[in-house]
């Protein structure tokens, strides 16, 4: 595994380094460090280099930021290289070139003529991660980096004061205070990652809407068991035997099971459609002629459908949505605003653009100014689509 910017350092045991020192990934994270890469000891470039680091020593300690040499050398060849030239930091012994090939600096160089397999002199810069939580702080907090990393997006389980709550992997840590009271991150949470879009998306509604970063946050993420195991829930199917008294009662349900291709059904559901009590439900489980699976509780949002055919409309009406997908599927942004009274068919209109933008693979937000507008705009959208739409409402 090798590193890339602005992705977590690969993991690597402790190496021994100067002054009986060892060096770990742990070492480096929760604070910001320098760990640059030379050739060799000794030698003019890598000297001009370390004593650059050296001289600019106080600068980077002031920053809270410490600093750690690596080559191939040997730790005695470090130690008379760093008292020779008064270097103030620690330089690390890499001779099987393992933090090398973690770092991919190792590269095929010329030299006088001839490709020779060296060290390319290489820096970086690693930092503590920056969260930023739902909470009411005005900041991102610096946190050290957990186990096996975690990359930009990534929500993340944070301990804040006594609590523990869910942020998400802004960026670099802020530094600029005792490393040592950096904390670490809990867990990285089994969820896929804010995309880039969305954060900058929320960057640009906070700064235009004047609302802190972490309000627009917490709109975007308001899933009170974000962090917590799925739950999941109790479906029956056909099982391995049959039953020894078959009732009129237990055939309705068995039916019911082969009607719908042995597909799992919940308890209510099996029970409304065989048109019986929960209690034959049961002592079909008992006899083994009902299976009891477990299945995710939240089903994930049925497809909305935009090859069915919507409604007919007037020839002003089509004028218009055709205007509308034609802009949408032109891509970019756009404005657009419909003027008519109560009847006129907007909602029509706008449901012909939301299919073009099915269409290309996209996704469509409708912003209703009233709850009680909702049951309605619900009832259409799956006439024309074939399914309702995920929903959500905001108190006022």
């Amino acid at each position: 595994m090798t590193t890339a910017l602005n992705a977590p350092i690969p993991s690597f045991d402790a190496l021994t380094a100067t002054s009986g020192t060892t060096v770990s990934s742990e070492t480096l994270k929760g604070q910001f460090s320098v760990l640059y890469f030379y050739p060799k000891d000794s030698t003019p470039g890598c000297t001009t280099e370390s004593q650059d680091f050296t001289r600019l020593f106080d600068e980077f300690q002031a920053l809270n930021c410490q600093i750690f040499g690596v080559s191939r050398d040997s730790v005695k060849s470090h130690e008379n290289f760093k008292a020779k030239h008064d270097m103030p930091f620690e330089l690390i012994s890499d001779p099987d070139e393992n933090l090398c090939t973690v770092f991919d600096v190792m590269k095929l160089k010329n030299m006088y003529g001839k490709q020779v397999r060296g060290v390319e002199r290489s820096t970086f810069l690693i930092n503590p991660v920056g969260v930023l939580t739902a909470e009411p702080l005005d900041r991102v907090l610096d946190y050290r980096a957990p186990e096996g990393g975690c990359g930009i997006g990534a929500f993340v389980e944070v301990p804040l004061g006594p609590r523990r709550v869910i942020g998400v992997v802004w960026g670099r840590g802020q530094g600029g205070y005792d490393p040592t009271k950096i904390r670490k991150i809990a867990n990285v949470v089994d969820v896929a990652p804010m995309r880039p879009e969305m954060r900058q998306f929320l960057e640009r509604a906070a700064q235009y809407t004047f609302t802190p970063l972490s309000a627009m946050l917490r709109l975007a993420t308001r899933a009170p068991a974000l962090g917590a195991s799925p739950q999941a829930r109790r479906l029956y199917t056909r099982g391995a035997t049959t039953p020894a008294r078959m009732t009129d009662a237990r055939a309705r349900v068995m039916d019911v099971i082969d009607e719908y291709g042995g597909a799992a059904l919940s308890q209510t559901e099996l029970a409304q459609a065989a048109g019986v009590s929960s209690a034959v439900i049961k002592g079909l489980v008992e006899q083994g002629a009902l299976a009891q699976v477990e299945a995710p509780r939240d089903a994930p949002f049925p497809a909305l459908d935009h090859h069915l055919e919507g409604k007919n409309l007037s020839p002003d009406q089509a004028d218009i949505s055709r205007r509308l997908r034609h802009k949408i599927a032109a891509g970019g942004f756009g404005a657009s605003l419909l003027k008519g009274v109560t009847g006129s068919g907007k909602t029509e209109v706008y449901l012909e653009a939301v299919a073009e933008a099915l269409a290309k693979g996209q996704q469509a937000l409708v912003l209703l100014p009233e709850i009680a507008l909702s049951a309605e705009f619900l009832t259409r959208v799956e006439a024309r689509f074939g399914a309702r739409p995920a929903e959500e409402r905001f108190p006022n």
